[in-house]
């Protein structure tokens, strides 16, 4: 499911996003940042919401990288 999510954020990242206009986003950018660390330390340290179960290429680690 990760997998789809990531390549369908990329395919509107290539097709509909204004390359030259970044310096605009980056306020936004640095948000969700911050938003995304602040959600996975609330839910990882202090309530777990669902467990993930790693195989030989899905680990914690490169979820939370490729997300």
């Amino acid at each position: 499911m990760h997998f789809l999510i990531l390549s369908f954020v990329i395919y509107l990242a290539i097709k509909k996003a204004k390359w030259n206009e970044w310096e605009q986003y980056y306020p936004t950018m640095l948000y969700m940042s911050l938003a995304s660390f602040l959600y996975e330390y609330i839910s990882h340290t202090h309530y777990h919401l669902w467990e993930l179960e790693t195989g030989p290429f899905i680990s914690h680690m490169n979820v939370h990288f490729f997300t």
